[in-house]
């Protein structure tokens, strides 16, 4: 049901890209960083993978700056406030709602009610112009724990750990061979490219980088987004193995 939630004619946010998110984001969260492992409860673990999987479900192909100009319905519901993001978190819980789809209903309702804001404060991490204060509150982490002031056991530690595991794979075909890289860059241009072309259509002032007809743009917007986006974020996570004190 997650995956039918995917437009499979949208170039880039289709059901393998939050395949691909999941998996990716999976393997980097479970790996053991140096002489320790972070060992997440159950509960946040379900949390992060169904986040992984539900992050851009019913994504239109179009970036929420279209979505608030045009005055959507999906920037309308969310009140122009990180639409998609808001989008996908309730589209995701949405399927939960039908009763023979909604495997949490043999849990709690504190467990219940964990596992649905962790799943939406994971989902809102993804929104881009949150990305800065994410990474700044990752790296204070990393200076906590190398001064010896916390561990593991501490839940927001372990949530901002999270979010950063599923930012970097959401945003991390880069770090993927360069064949399949190249393959999901000309699907992220062509997503945008799109855009362009509606945007023109419908009369709209027409972003820069997503104009077809202003080369290279979309390709040269990627390789600044590379350099400086994705490079220092994979930096910033690069040090949770340099971390010193042990696992609680």
């Amino acid at each position: 049901m997650i995956e039918a939630g995917y437009d499979a004619t949208v170039p880039y946010h289709y059901g393998v890209h939050a395949a691909d998110v999941l998996a990716s984001s999976y393997r980097v969260l479970r790996h053991n960083y140096g002489k320790f492992t972070i060992d997440f409860r159950p509960i946040e673990m379900l949390a992060f993978v169904v986040a992984a999987a539900g992050h851009d479900h019913g994504h239109p192909g179009v970036n929420n700056g279209l979505l608030v100009k045009t005055s959507h319905q999906i920037a309308i519901d969310h009140n122009d406030a990180s639409v998609l993001e808001n989008h996908h978190a309730a589209s995701t819980f949405h399927i939960l709602r039908h009763p023979q789809l909604n495997f949490m209903q043999g849990v709690s309702g504190k467990e219940y009610r964990l596992f649905r804001a962790q799943t939406i404060e994971l989902i809102l991490a993804t929104d881009m112009a949150q990305h800065s204060k994410h990474v700044a509150v990752f790296n204070e982490v990393l200076a906590e724990g190398n001064a010896g002031r916390h561990h593991f056991h501490q839940p927001q530690y372990r949530m901002a750990v999270r979010r950063v595991a599923l930012k970097l794979a959401d945003l991390g075909h880069a770090f993927k061979p360069p064949a399949l890289h190249r393959r999901w860059s000309f699907r992220i241009m062509e997503e945008m490219y799109r855009q362009g072309d509606r945007e023109r259509n419908e009369g709209l002032d027409v972003v820069p980088v997503f104009d077809r007809e202003l080369l290279p743009g979309a390709a040269k917007h990627q390789v600044g987004f590379l350099a400086a986006v994705v490079l220092p974020l994979a930096q910033t996570w690069g040090k949770l193995s340099c971390w010193s004190f042990p696992a609680d």
